[in-house]
């Protein structure tokens, strides 16, 4: 068991050294990279065995206990000069289809640093690095993935780096792909007038996961514009609600614009806006203070006019019924 125990042993020392040059440290969902292309594959099992065959189950739980000590971890995260590692790490999917990374220099950092991002799906399969790096000043600082197909719902994602002059500390997070999702606007944004209320509908943004109604929650922005008001009106809408919203807006309506956003129900990370949608007239709403004058001037022309042809007909009555006086009667 002694000599097992020491082959197993000396295969772990071995796994840690032999890691890919780029790298300062090790995690246990970590396995080693060869190579320096651009995704890049490995599996651990093609490491060379000191037994000369496959570790068995007690050498492999060994390595896996050993792996997952907070003492060699901590150790390892040690490795490098303090200060040194990337900072501010943080991506989010977008589009359903596309990931967005990015990271900060270390303040300690010296000049000629540079850091390689590696990301490990939970399956513990496949490693690959950044396919397209985004620099400031000649570092990278971040990067754009743009085929999402092989990531599992948590995955591990390893920043390391590399200097001539000193060790550089690595930077390493567990992230899942629910949780870094900005959603998409949502679809099919649709509004329906009646003459004292609009309905605005919309459907579910794509998203990479199946997701219930109740995981979303939407915000409505609704604009009313003319030359005398202008309004703004942001609503929050509950997922659950049938994705509809009704409101007041009597006729003669303004012009009014909506968009809508979407975010996580449990999480405000708000997605972007969907293109406005007008409705109502893009003429202004005529005044009632008008209406009220044209018809009090209507009323009296009216009247100014029936008056007008009562004393015409009163006067030919008059004229009509006058009989002529006798001569001798004067």
């Amino acid at each position: 068991m002694a000599g097992a125990e020491a082959a197993a042993l000396g295969w772990i020392h071995g796994t840690l050294v032999n890691l890919h040059p780029r790298r300062v440290g090790v995690s246990f969902c970590n396995p080693p990279l060869t190579g320096s292309g651009f995704w890049r594959k490995e599996k651990l099992a093609r490491l060379p065995h000191p037994l000369g065959h496959p570790p068995g189950p007690l050498v492999m739980t060994i390595l896996f206990c050993m792996l997952l000590d907070p003492v060699l971890l901590l150790t390892q995260g040690r490795h490098g000069g303090e200060d040194t590692a990337a900072q501010n790490f943080s991506c989010f999917i977008y589009n359903v289809s596309f990931m967005n990374c990015t990271w900060a220099r270390g303040p300690a950092a010296p000049e000629d640093v540079q850091y390689f991002l590696y990301i490990q799906n939970s399956k513990k399969k496949v490693v690959q690095e950044c396919p397209q790096y985004i620099e400031a000043s000649g570092t990278h600082v971040g990067c754009y993935v743009n085929d999402l197909s092989w990531l599992s719902f948590y995955n591990y994602f390893l920043v390391n780096g590399t200097s001539r002059h000193i060790g550089i500390q690595f930077f390493d997070s567990i992230l899942s792909t629910k949780k870094i999702e900005v959603y998409s606007a949502p679809r099919n944004v649709s509004v329906n007038c009646n003459a004292s209320h609009c309905l605005v509908a919309w459907g579910r943004p794509r998203t990479r996961q199946a997701l219930s109604a109740r995981d979303f929650k939407y915000q409505l922005h609704i604009e009313k514009q003319n030359k005398e008001h202008t309004g703004n009106q942001l609503i929050d809408v509950s997922g659950d609600l049938e994705n509809k919203y009704n409101f007041p807006c009597p006729e003669p309506r303004a012009k009014h614009t909506v968009k809508i956003r979407t975010s996580d129900a449990r999480a405000e990370r708000w997605g972007p806006w969907s293109q406005p949608l007008e409705f109502g007239s893009t003429k202004p709403a005529a005044s009632f203070v008008h209406v009220y004058v044209l018809v009090v001037l209507g009323t009296l022309v009216c009247a100014l006019i029936l008056s007008c042809v009562l004393k015409r007909d009163t006067y030919r009555n008059e004229r009509l019924f006058e009989f002529p006086v006798a001569a001798g009667n004067k």
